[in-house]
């Protein structure tokens, strides 16, 4: 299992922290500050990298709601999701912020009351209980 974790530049710290939790379980991050290098085309980067994940992981605050890297990649995401219902949307709220109606439709963890190593836990689990879906 691979994650993709998309959040604004001012939620750094928990996405640090959230990153380092899911490294300690084994859990290939995908995090731009790691992965792109001066020069890099950053659509297409993004776009390689949430074709291979298995997971897309949101820190949801008021920062990245509003953040237009963050909705694009979330449209991306969501445009996959809609082709591999394996593929999982986990949003992670990390402050009081409204949630989207599309987001609203996904089950989500809770920041404000659960720890990061809770939350990798929970992420993490998921590569050990994968389940097979069908539409016909």
């Amino acid at each position: 299992m691979s994650v993709f974790l998309s959040y604004a530049h001012e939620d750094v710290r928990a996405a640090t922290e959230l990153s380092k939790h899911l490294d300690s379980r084994r859990v290939p991050t995908w995090r731009d500050v790691e992965r792109l290098a001066v020069g890099d085309h950053i659509p297409m980067e993004v776009a390689d990298a949430l074709d291979i994940a298995h997971s897309y992981v949101l820190l949801a605050s008021g920062h990245s709601l509003g953040s237009r890297w963050v909705r694009l990649e979330l449209g991306a995401a969501l445009v996959r999701f809609a082709s591999d219902p394996s593929f999982r949307i986990i949003p992670v709220v990390i402050d009081d912020c409204a949630l989207p109606a599309v987001i609203q439709s996904f089950f989500y963890l809770d920041a404000r009351s659960s720890t990061y190593a809770e939350i990798a836990d929970r992420i993490a689990a998921l590569s050990e209980t994968a389940t097979v879906v069908s539409t016909g």
